[in-house]
Parts: structure tokens; sequence; C-alpha cells
């Protein structure tokens, strides 16, 4: 029995050295994942520990089979917890939103060669609107076709195609004013 299975088989039996064990092992991971949804670490932390609490919920449930297949399941649990909790946000799709803001694109100084790029970036797509950030999320990062997001989050597919419209032109003029040259939008 490898590490992890070890680990999951200790959780199932809400053995509490297996529990830290699997927090130690993934929560700075799965913090990433939280911080992809929320607007800032503080909130993505909450999102975090709720995470934690469904996991060691449903764990006993969960048939171990691989590594790959648990992580993905921890993941799915992530970002299952993170939507439920925008679903509930008012004005989650607000689409009165003022791209031109000025507010919008101010940044405490310039990036710098010392800078952590992906601590800025990760800043950048905090600042992005929630329903923009997530369907963002779902699409890019989740992997999720319109259809897939629309059934998800209880929208229209053109309702997603439009919010990942919007994210993408604002996330890509966020990146140019903060000074970062990058491409990814060129497919």
């Amino acid at each position: 029995m490898d590490k992890l299975a070890e680990i999951v088989s200790g959780c199932k039996t809400y053995n509490e050295s297996s529990e830290n064990e699997l927090y130690r092992i993934s929560a700075k991971w799965l913090l990433g994942v939280c911080m992809r949804y929320c607007n800032n670490r503080s909130d993505a932390e909450d999102l975090l520990q709720e995470t934690f609490i469904k996991i060691f919920k449903s764990i006993k449930n969960v048939e171990y089979t691989c590594d790959k297949q648990f992580y993905s399941w921890m993941k799915t649990v992530c970002v299952n917890t993170a939507l439920n909790q925008l679903r509930g946000s008012k004005g989650f799709y607000n689409d009165s939103i003022d791209e031109n803001d000025p507010a919008l694109y101010c940044y405490p100084h310039e990036i710098t060669e010392s800078d952590d790029i992906q601590d800025h970036i990760m800043m950048l797509l905090q600042r992005l609107p929630a329903g923009y950030r997530t369907v963002l999320n779902l699409f890019v990062f989740e992997e999720m076709e319109h259809r897939e997001i629309s059934k998800m989050m209880n929208i229209s597919e053109s309702t997603s195609k439009t919010q990942l419209f919007k994210a993408r032109k604002m996330f890509k003029k966020m990146l140019e004013k903060s000074g970062i040259k990058t491409n990814i939008y060129e497919h």
C-alpha cells in the first residue's frame, strides 16, 4: 500500500494523525485552488477549511484507486465548495462593472525582476469580478466546456461565453497595465 493510500485509509477511520498528514501534504496545493476563486487570502483560507471539513466528512465514501484519482476528487470538492459559496454571493454576475474604471487597474508598484510573477498574476486574477473569475477558472483551469459551466452555475451557455470573453479582455488589460507581457490569449 502506498503512502497516500495509507493516509486515506486512516482518514476513513477518523485517525487524527492521518487527517493531519493529509492536511499537511495537500493544504498548500488546495489553498492555491481556493485563491483562484476568492478575492483575498483570508477568504481563501476560510474556503480551504470548509473544503477540508467536507473532505473529512465524505472521505469514507470515496474508493481509493490511485493518487491521481484521489487528488482529483479533493480538487472537485474544493471547486464545488467554492462555487456553492459564490452562488450565494449577492451580485455574483454583475454586468454593470465599468471595465474602464481606473481603480481596477491600480497597483502598488511596477513589476520588477525580483517580484514573484505568479503571486502578482494571482493578485490580478483575484481582482476580477467574481462571475468573470469563476467562469475563467472553470474554462481555463478546470478545462470545462461552456455547456458544463452553464449547467454547473445555472446560467445559459451564452452567459458563460460572455463572462469568459469579458474576463479575458479585462485580465489581459490588467496584465498589460502591470507590465506583464504574455501571449496567453493568442489561441
